[in-house]
């Protein structure tokens, strides 16, 4: 093997699908949907493009429904663990439903 054939099987497989940004989108007053993948790259924009919006709404009960999240890893349920935090700040309860499997 070449050295060049070894580098190129070290380097890690690119995905055939490209990576879905993550989305909160506001169904209804209170209801939010969360869609496509929470990494630490993406975590940062999506809380400063959000927060304002999911803790200023009128309701005090917000529910999160996480069953269009393609895929998160620890820094994504750190953001949910953030949310909560600020919910309690802002006396809004927050419950996130439809979580994947992955994020017990």
């Amino acid at each position: 093997m070449t050295t060049a054939q070894l580098e190129r099987s070290l380097q890690p497989e690119k995905s055939s699908q490209p990576e879905k940004s993550p989305q909160l989108k506001k169904i209804s007053p209170g209801h939010y949907q969360l869609a496509g993948n929470l990494n630490f790259d993406s975590i940062a924009e999506l809380w400063s493009e959000h927060k304002n919006d999911l803790f200023t709404d009128q309701f005090d009960v917000l529910d999160i429904d996480c069953s269009q999240l393609v895929r998160s890893d620890s820094s994504g349920l750190a953001l949910l663990v953030e949310w909560c935090r600020e919910a309690g700040r802002q006396n809004k309860t927050i419950t996130f439903f439809n979580l994947p499997e992955a994020m017990y």
